[in-house]
């Protein structure tokens, strides 16, 4: 197998590094087409550019880049050890924490100069006493827009004066509990910098506030929910891997663990290192496709852990010939929404599901 591997759709080689069978190629110019046109369709408005869970899976350093380097954006991270990484890698601007540990040590967020977010009343003197550079009120930004459930925004004014914080920023996904709780906070007294709420919804600024945006996984061509991503923007990572090794077998040949898929007639088997060890769920087998000489072809067979199999019927592949599990279907590929809707779960959710065995290249 050579290092240089042809890849069928672009027509441009994919560079596996020595050793390495398993690749999620990132497109930067991607990324950054997808932050133009959500930007667009904010009509000017602030972003705030959510990098949870290590970027939705895109690697967390190299999307911070690509994304600072489109316009400067406020960044919010999973957790603060991402924040301190960010910032030891030269990224500038406000750095948002989502998840503070209840037992934040004293001035842990001041040193890197983070912003904090707090989800309950009690968060909120948690991230004053962690040295906060700015405390945002998460009062459901990932929620459902119209829950009835709504916070006690008496106890966290209550717990902002103890704290003695004079400002925060509001994010929420309900329109009519935002601009509620930007009045009631500034009745008591306590400055709105900011109303942030999720991409196509009403975040319009009250007066003397800010109006901002969370964009999220669709900055990389994903979305949270069930549904798809705005057609606005393309995936922008696309999963691959090199066949390793071929088998010619007969007819009623039982594949992988418990035989659930059966050869029809002589074929040729090609195996391909990426399994459930590598975030590819196991029910996938003989329901998910891929991409092969530009043709999908039916996941052979349960999804091992180090590996899956493929029928490329008779001699149709040779080793090294390069597997695209997912990526843009403009290509010819399944998309992570194709393996979302086999999983009933969100196309952001199978991307930051790929384990760290799994190599990030921005390209």
């Amino acid at each position: 197998m050579t290092d240089a591997l042809g890849d069928a759709t672009a027509g441009e080689p994919y560079v596996f590094p020595k050793g390495c069978t398993r690749l999620a190629f990132v497109s930067k110019q991607v990324v950054e087409d997808n932050l133009r046109a959500l930007r667009r369709e904010a009509f000017g408005a602030g972003v705030l550019i959510d990098l949870s869970s290590e970027a939705w899976g895109h690697g967390l350093v190299d999307a911070a880049r690509a994304v600072t380097s489109v316009e400067p954006s406020t960044i919010a991270v999973s957790n603060v050890a991402d924040g301190i990484a960010l910032r030891g890698e030269g990224i500038d601007g406000e750095i948002v924490v989502w998840n503070l540990p209840a037992t934040a040590a004293r001035y842990q967020l001041s040193a890197s100069g983070l912003s904090a977010a707090a989800s309950s009343p009690h968060a909120v003197g948690v991230a004053v006493q962690s040295g906060a550079a700015h405390v945002w009120l998460d009062l459901g930004i990932k929620g459902v827009a119209g829950a009835t459930a709504r916070p006690e925004l008496e106890a966290f004014a209550r717990a902002l004066s103890a704290a003695a914080q004079g400002s925060v920023t509001l994010c929420a996904s309900d329109a009519r509990l935002l601009h509620d709780a930007a009045g009631f906070f500034t009745a008591k007294g306590i400055e709105v910098r900011g109303l942030v709420s999720p991409a196509g919804r009403d975040g319009a600024p009250i007066e003397g506030s800010a109006g901002l945006v969370r964009i999220g996984a669709e900055a990389f061509g994903l979305s949270e929910t069930l549904a798809p991503a705005p057609v606005s923007v393309r995936p922008a990572l696309s999963l691959r891997a090199p066949i390793i090794a071929l088998k010619d077998v007969d007819r009623d040949v039982g594949v992988s663990y418990g035989y659930t898929y059966r050869t029809s007639q002589p074929t040729t088997l090609a195996l391909v290192p990426v399994g459930y060890g590598d975030g590819v769920d196991r029910s996938l087998g003989n329901r998910a496709q891929v991409l092969l000489r530009g043709q999908r072809l039916t996941i052979a067979g349960r999804v091992a852990m180090d590996a899956t199999v493929l029928d490329v019927g008779a001699r149709g592949a040779d080793i090294g010939d390069v597997v695209e599990f997912f990526g843009d279907p403009a290509g010819g590929a399944p998309s992570a929404q194709d393996y979302a809707e086999l999983l009933g779960v969100s196309s952001a959710a199978v991307v930051a599901g790929l384990t760290a065995r799994v190599m990030r290249r921005w390209t």
